[in-house]
């Protein structure tokens, strides 16, 4: 019996290192990809077409103003509108990973969070110019926009969940391919509940763009 479980412990790790190897190798060959087309090259400037570098400073007592809420919906609306049918694609891929893991009651495996994030891959790079423009249209500097998109998520009191990383490997990380929103944290001021309200159908619309850091 010994021998036996010793023998089946050893079928389960050469199992378990073929299927991490495959991974791997699955990640390697999608790096080359995105490098030779040119989508490591363009997600490196992401941000750096921002106009407005001035240092923000978030308020003392962490709420939103009307103005802030009103800009932050601006630029989201902006790229809804900008990537358009490409927005709903990934919208409904988001939608069915969701739908799947509540229905089979597990997470995504590494390898479909790896399918998930080379997708989204070339969702960010095509995404990125609507990205920056609306965001100098509203005259934001990036550290002003992720505090209040942080904010905004926390305040609407839905579950949403962001990519770790846009580096394709964090879909062979450990700690999962995904993360709850990096700035949605600390409590939330009862104006920051009564300003976003409002929004509330708006952002579930939006809940792809969260989900892909946007």
């Amino acid at each position: 019996m010994k021998k036996l479980a010793i023998g089946c412990g050893i079928v389960v790790l050469v199992v378990g290192i073929a299927a991490t190897a495959a991974i791997y190798i699955m990640a390697y060959k999608a790096r080359s990809y995105l490098h030779q087309s040119g989508a490591y090259a363009a997600l490196e400037t992401l941000g750096k077409g921002v106009n407005n570098t001035a240092p923000f400073t978030a308020p003392a007592n962490g709420e939103l103003t009307t103005d802030m809420v009103r800009r932050f919906a601006a630029v989201e609306d902006a790229m809804v509108v900008k990537l358009g049918p490409r927005f709903r694609e990934l919208a409904a891929m988001q939608d069915e990973m969701m739908r799947r893991e509540a229905a089979e009651h597990r997470k995504a495996t590494a390898s479909e969070d790896f399918k998930n994030i080379a997708s989204s891959m070339g969702f960010i790079v095509q995404a990125q110019g609507a990205w920056i423009e609306a965001l100098n249209q509203q005259r934001f500097s990036m550290d002003e926009y992720q505090w209040i998109r942080g904010r905004v998520w926390a305040a609407s009191g839905l579950n949403i969940m962001e990519l770790r990383s846009r580096d394709i490997q964090s879909a062979v990380d450990r700690a999962g391919a995904t993360r709850p929103i990096a700035e949605a944290i600390g409590p939330v001021p009862p104006r920051n509940r009564e300003l976003v309200a409002p929004y509330q159908a708006k952002l579930k619309e939006w809940a792809p763009l969260a989900f892909f850091g946007l």
